[in-house]
C-alpha cells in the first residue's frame, strides 16, 4: 500500500459507508488514514483506534493520503496540529479541493485547546478536532458522526433507497465505470434477462444507441462529469430487441463516486411503434387488434395506458386527465387484469409484442 503502514485489520463487523455494495469494489472495510511521523506511531490514535470496527492505516507522507483519496482507499484523516514542517491547516488547504469532491472528513488532533483555532479551522471547511488527552467515547463518537453525515450525503448508501431499490417494480441498476454492477428484479423481467447475465456486462453492449448522436454526445458527458443526469431517448437492448428503452441517469451528491444509478422505462409511441415495428393499434371502440386477439378497453383505459406507456407516473396521469390517482389505479388495474399482467410494465409489453394477448 505504497507509504501507507497497516495497523490492525478485524473480522468484526465494520460500517458500511460504501455509495453501494457491489461485486466491483472489494473494499468494504471503513478506513481512517492517520497522518504521523513514523516515531510516533506509538502515540494514543493507535490506542483509542486499536480494536474497533475500523480499520486503521499510519500515513509518513501527505502524498500517501493523496494516493489514498485518489484510489477510493480512505474514509476519514486524521492530522495531527503540526506535522514536520506544516500545520494542520496548509495540509488541509492542499487537499481540500480532493477531500471535499470525495466527501472525506478531516480531523485536526491537538495538544492543546486554543479557541481562536478551533474557529479558523471550522470556518475554512475542517470537520472537527480531537483534543489531547484523548478520551475514547468522544473520540469514536465523533468519527462516527462524520461518517454517518458522509453517508446521509449520498441518498443512493441509505438502507432506505437500498430496500427500494431492490423491491421497486420500476427497473433500475448501478453502473460503475460504464459496467452494470447491480440490477434489481425489475431490470430482469423488463428485458427479460437473467441478473447473472446483466452484472458485470458494459452498458454499452447492454444498451445500442451509438447511431443516436444526441444520446451518445448526453452519454459521453455524463460519464466525464460535465453533467449530473442525463437520460438516453429509445435505446434498444440485446435482451429484448422487441422494444425500446427510455434510460435516465442520475449521480449522486459526491460528485466522484464511480457509482450512478439508473432507471430504466419502455419507451413506448404509440403511433411511431406501429408505423416502425407494426404494433398492435386500438381502434376507436378500445378495442386492440393483435392476430384476432381482442382485449377491450374503455376510452379512459385506453387514456391512462397511453399516458403510462410514455412513462408518466400515476401523480402526472391524474393531474393530465383531470381525474384523481385513485380512479387512475382503478383503470391500471382494470388494465392489468385484461392483460392478464401484475403490472403496468408488463401491460405495456404484453400489448407490445403481438399475439401474447
Amino acid at each position: 500500500m505504497g507509504n501507507f503502514t497497516k495497523m490492525n485489520t478485524l473480522d468484526t463487523q465494520n460500517l458500511n459507508i460504501c455509495f453501494l455494495t457491489i461485486p466491483k469494489m472489494n473494499r468494504t472495510k471503513t478506513v481512517i488514514a492517520v497522518l504521523q511521523p513514523r516515531e510516533e506511531v506509538e502515540r494514543d490514535i493507535k490506542r483509542i483506534l486499536h480494536g474497533t470496527s475500523y480499520e486503521v492505516i499510519v500515513a509518513v507522507h501527505v502524498d500517501s493520503v493523496l494516493n489514498g483519496i485518489n484510489k477510493k482507499k480512505i474514509d476519514l484523516i486524521v492530522c495531527p496540529q503540526r506535522f514536520g514542517s506544516e500545520t494542520a491547516f496548509s495540509i488541509f488547504r492542499r487537499l481540500k479541493p480532493f477531500i471535499v469532491k470525495s466527501g472525506i472528513p478531516f480531523f485536526v488532533l491537538c495538544k492543546h485547546y486554543n479557541k481562536d483555532d478551533l474557529v479558523i479551522g471550522l470556518e475554512i471547511g475542517i470537520d472537527n478536532f480531537l483534543f489531547e488527552p484523548l478520551i475514547t467515547d468522544s473520540v469514536l463518537a465523533k468519527i462516527t458522526e462524520a461518517l454517518e453525515r458522509r453517508m446521509e450525503l449520498n441518498v443512493f448508501g441509505l438502507t432506505s433507497f437500498k430496500n427500494y431499490f431492490e423491491t421497486s417494480s420500476i427497473a433500475m441498476f448501478f453502473m460503475e465505470e460504464n459496467v452494470i454492477s447491480a440490477v434489481n428484479d425489475s431490470f430482469c423481467r423488463l428485458t427479460k434477462s437473467a441478473r447473472e447475465h446483466i452484472v458485470n456486462m458494459e452498458f454499452k453492449v447492454l444498451f445500442d444507441f451509438n447511431e443516436d448522436r444526441r444520446n451518445e454526445m448526453n452519454y459521453r458527458r455524463f460519464i466525464n462529469g460535465v453533467i449530473g443526469s442525463c437520460k438516453l431517448c429509445r435505446v434498444s437492448c440485446c435482451q429484448n430487441y422487441n422494444i425500446y428503452f427510455d434510460v435516465s441517469f442520475y449521480r449522486g451528491n459526491q460528485f466522484d463516486v464511480p457509482t450512478v444509478f439508473a432507471e430504466v422505462q419502455p419507451s413506448f409511441d404509440i403511433e411511431r411503434g406501429v408505423r416502425e415495428k407494426g404494433l398492435p393499434e386500438f381502434h376507436k371502440d378500445g378495442k386492440q387488434q393483435t392476430d384476432g386477439c381482442k382485449v377491450k378497453l374503455t376510452q379512459r383505459e385506453k387514456d391512462v395506458f397511453q399516458l403510462s406507456a410514455k412513462g408518466l407516473g400515476l401523480k402526472q396521469i391524474a393531474a393530465t386527465l383531470e381525474l384523481s390517482p385513485r380512479t387512475v389505479e382503478k383503470h391500471r388495474a382494470n388494465i392489468m387484469r385484461k392483460t392478464n399482467t401484475h403490472s403496468m410494465f408488463e401491460a405495456i409489453l404484453a400489448v407490445e409484442e403481438k399475439g401474447r394477448i
